[in-house]
């Protein structure tokens, strides 16, 4: 990797770090739920069995690309992780109890959940740019969704699963704002 001049000339890495998590974010969210619909275990057993596994690799991250984690990190973090626990078992938990299609499309209503709350508690100007990138994300959703319904997709539905998949998309549009406000 090559390094780069800094202001004062000293030599520094170019940090590809956040690009690297958010591809491998962005490729556990696509496969996490088709892996969790086809467990037998139970949601708690999900739920523990996830924790153990990343938290050891979020600690050593942390403490590799970041300056470690501190009491004044708990502080600041310990809100937002408590609704992302409880965003990840409902999730799952939906995943099992609806189809992913009706899980996925009910979690892509957080944009839109988000355009009115944003405002008030953030302070977040509501653009036409944010409502066209909000809708077109909504509608991409829905194509993908019909299309893998019409291409035989699986037919189990609960309600039980459509309420984890509602509460899990409030629950992640708290988590959201909460965590934007701990920054």
């Amino acid at each position: 990797m090559s390094s780069v001049l800094n202001q004062t000339g000293a030599a520094q890495r170019p940090r590809r770090a956040p690009e690297a998590a958010v591809v491998i974010a962005v490729l556990a969210w696509a496969v996490g739920p088709i892996f969790v619909s086809s467990l037998s275990v139970s949601l708690p057993t999900i739920v523990f069995w996830r924790q153990l596994i990343w938290l050891p690799v979020l600690f050593v991250l942390a403490h590799t690309l970041g300056d470690g984690f501190t009491r004044h990190h708990l502080a600041i973090s310990w809100k937002p992780g408590v609704f992302f626990a409880l965003s990840t078992a409902l999730g799952f938990g939906s995943f099992q109890q609806t189809t992913i299609a009706n899980a996925t499309l009910i979690g892509s209503l957080t944009p839109a959940v988000l355009l009115f709350v944003a405002p008030r508690i953030l302070g977040e100007k509501i653009t036409a740019q944010r409502v066209v990138y909000s809708l077109v994300s909504f509608v991409g959703v829905v194509a993908v969704v019909v299309g893998a319904e019409s291409a035989g997709g699986s037919s189990e539905h609960g309600l039980l699963g459509d309420a984890m998949a509602l509460g899990n998309m409030l629950i992640w549009t708290v988590y959201f704002i909460v965590a934007k406000q701990a920054r």
